[in-house]
């Protein structure tokens, strides 16, 4: 067997050196990890600077590359790497994690996410944490990484991510093994870490530093709706502008958006380094602010910032994106992810983008997000998002409308080297969309290949339950 693992508490940290030495038992063990720390990463890939793999000393692996990426990007490239070198991957371990990774938790997590790009690439794969950041007991999680790696019952076809805590304090799973197969996926259990922002003014600027907290509940709702609006192409994007400019006629306008091009930041957060947030002029909105983070953080920092102004925001829009967001590709999107940030602080929320990454209609976009506001406020559940896809088209050559579900987003791809004359070598990563053929027409992918507008209502509980009662089959014991 040939397993590939990564994490993302980057390549010196113990927990990915223990889960090799525990590995190395059950196969060749070849390393992808990140050259520093990437907690809280999410989904994010690097998609237009180059990133550096050079090997690196790794005790019990066959080989070992240091990444100047997230751990998507390591899964990514160690795969291509490695299919250069004729090595054909068996499995996907992501971690140990310094820390758990729970609930709602897993979409920030540059961990769980490796292991997903595995999945997404129809490799089974499997993530690994224990419970405290400075953990001493790596003994069950290593358990349990052997375990699962001699377990032929995870699907390959269609890959699924496997996700395991254990408990730092026990050094063992919080309840028996049986009973904890059929709850560690359960995504549900009940368990909500919210991140709740500390704001300090400064000359106009604000310092976000994230730390956890109890859920702050939510202040009463004004009679005139209160619309926060956000992007992951910058404050300065058309498209935002567009749709400031649609939805001021539905209700007061607070745009949190990033200083610059955040693309393919997928639901990653700030969680270390401080990130400014100052008010700047923005046309058709109450108030503005340009911060120095992802599209997540502009969702977190506006809601705290709002509220501190004692505003309570009404629904939650994030686009207009230059380029589509279909399919998978949603984990990967930073205005996808700004959306779900808003579900996971129960607004109900709408992503919107337009297929091309240079595009001149942001009419039907536009006219769609009146829709969502006047359509939906008072019934999209505030738990989902509306991800609403409309092609660059004038509004009579579009076909129309679909209701639709995610489908398949999947690319030729490639690697590409550039030329250094000295240090590590570098890559840049590309593609084409695949075009679609036999696919079911009511999803997305589909819908945008035929020129029509796609919604699709998804929600964040990443479980997977029928593999869930799948797995309370396998008899773990500890």
């Amino acid at each position: 067997m040939n397993i590939l693992i990564c994490n993302d508490d980057g390549i010196s940290a113990k927990g990915i050196q223990e889960l090799a030495k525990a590995l190395s038992g059950c196969g060749k063990i070849y390393v992808f990890a990140p050259d520093g720390q990437r907690s809280a990463s999410g989904h994010s890939i690097t998609i237009k600077d180059s990133i550096f793999a050079c090997e690196a000393e790794f005790p019990f692996a066959e080989k070992a590359w240091k990444v100047g990426g997230t751990p998507a990007d390591c899964v990514k490239i160690g795969l291509e790497i490695l299919r250069q070198q004729g090595i054909s991957v068996d499995m996907i371990f992501s971690g140990i994690n310094h820390g758990a990774n729970l609930g709602t938790d897993v979409l920030y997590s540059g961990t769980v996410s490796a292991a997903v790009e595995g999945a997404l690439n129809k490799i089974p794969s499997v993530a690994l944490s224990v419970y405290e950041h400075k953990p001493t007991h790596f003994e069950a999680a290593c358990r349990m990484a052997g375990v699962l790696s001699r377990r032929t019952g995870l699907p390959e076809t269609v890959a699924k991510v496997f996700s395991c805590d254990c408990d730092q304090r026990t050094g063992k799973p919080p309840m028996s093994e049986e009973l904890y197969a059929g709850a560690l996926l359960e995504g549900s259990s009940g368990i909500q870490c919210k991140g709740s922002d500390e704001i300090k003014s400064a000359k106009g600027f604000y310092c976000a530093i994230i730390r956890q907290e109890k859920i702050l509940p939510k202040m009463k709702k004004e009679n005139r709706m209160n619309i926060l609006i956000c992007n992951d192409d910058g404050i300065s994007a058309k498209g935002i502008q567009e749709l400031a400019k649609a939805l001021s006629g539905c209700g007061k306008i607070y745009v949190f958006a990033p200083d610059g091009q955040r693309s393919a930041s997928g639901h990653s957060i700030t969680i270390k380094d401080s990130i400014f947030a100052c008010e700047a002029e923005f046309p058709f909105a109450e108030k503005a602010w340009k911060v120095g983070g992802t599209p997540a953080d502009c969702v977190k920092i506006g809601l705290e910032i709002l509220r501190q102004q004692g505003i309570s925001v009404d629904m939650i829009f994030s686009g207009i994106n230059h380029g589509a967001n279909l399919g998978t590709d949603v984990l990967y999107s930073g205005t996808v992810s700004a959306a779900v940030e808003g579900a996971l602080n129960k607004i109900p929320s709408v992503a919107l983008s337009v297929y091309e990454h240079k595009p001149t209609h942001f009419e039907a976009a536009c006219r769609m997000a009146v829709q969502a506001c006047r359509l939906g406020a008072d019934r999209l559940p505030c738990r989902n998002v509306l991800n609403i896809n409309v092609p660059d088209l004038p509004e009579a050559d579009i076909k129309g409308v679909k209701i639709t579900r995610l489908g398949p987003r999947e690319y030729e791809e490639w690697f590409c080297p550039q030329e250094v004359e000295e240090g590590p070598p570098l890559y840049i990563y590309a593609g084409e969309p695949v075009w679609y053929t036999d696919l079911p027409e009511d999803m997305d992918v589909v819908a945008a290949q035929e020129q029509y507008i796609s919604v699709t209502p998804i929600h964040f509980d990443l479980t997977d339950h029928a593999l869930r009662r799948e797995v309370e089959k396998w008899g773990f014991q500890f």
